[in-house]
């Protein structure tokens, strides 16, 4: 869960005890995946907490690179 809910797109709390994902934890699933991925290429992010109207959402940023596009094969 980031923070952002599937039905709306509207802020809904992240419950810290539960399904909340760390930077590493999504590294390790693109590392998994990797061979999913076109030409074994995903893209460096950075996971980064914000605060929306008070609740915190995680957003995960893509970096700019030339390896682009990212997609699944």
């Amino acid at each position: 869960m980031f923070g952002v809910c599937n039905d709306d797109f509207s802020v809904c709390p992240i419950d810290v005890s539960e399904g909340r994902r760390t930077q590493a934890e999504i590294a390790d699933h693109f590392r998994g995946n990797a061979g999913k991925f076109y030409e074994y290429r995903f893209p460096t992010f950075q996971l980064r907490e914000i605060e929306i109207t008070g609740a915190p959402v995680d957003v995960l940023v893509i970096e700019d690179e030339a390896k682009k596009p990212y997609y699944v094969v």
